[in-house]
């Protein structure tokens, strides 16, 4: 298996540039590929813990609205409450590895959080994320989720 090694902007959209620049100028190593971006992970049977706080991300539930070329995401949220500061940071985390971060950065929009119990029966669970996005948008950049090196 090739190893890889990422080349993140951090979510600072103003260093997408670089990213891309510095994955291009990448010398060809024999085991190894130079990827730009974070790139999208499975949700799907995962939990997120921050601060003694855990998320099962399969509870979690989305709202989308196109909002031009970007989604508005509503995030409902077990035990979410307003300024609850550690359960929006598993939200964003969540979101991040769901849909990648060039799609974050690109496509994501405004993000409005709520408890899961104002969630609406049509709301979708978040790991339905990525298929959404991409049945939205034409996707630039594919995300192969992790991978090992061994």
């Amino acid at each position: 298996m090739r190893c890889r090694l990422m080349i993140t902007a951090d979510g600072d959209r103003a260093l997408f540039p670089q990213v891309t620049r510095v994955v291009k100028a990448a010398p060809a190593i024999p085991g190894w590929s130079v990827i730009a971006f974070r790139q999208r992970a499975p949700l799907a049977g995962k939990s997120i813990t921050m601060d003694g706080v855990s998320i099962d991300l399969d509870r979690a539930r989305i709202d989308v609205h196109r909002a031009g070329e970007r989604l508005d995401v509503a995030l409902y949220l077990p035990g979410f409450t307003p300024g609850n500061e550690t359960i929006q940071r598993i939200g964003l985390i969540a979101l991040d590895n769901a849909v990648g971060e060039y799609d974050m950065e690109t496509r994501i929009g405004a993000i409005d959080w709520y408890p899961l119990t104002q969630a609406p029966s049509f709301a979708r669970p978040l790991p339905e994320l990525p298929a959404i996005l991409d049945a939205t948008f034409p996707r630039a950049h594919r995300s192969r989720g992790a991978a090992r090196c061994t």
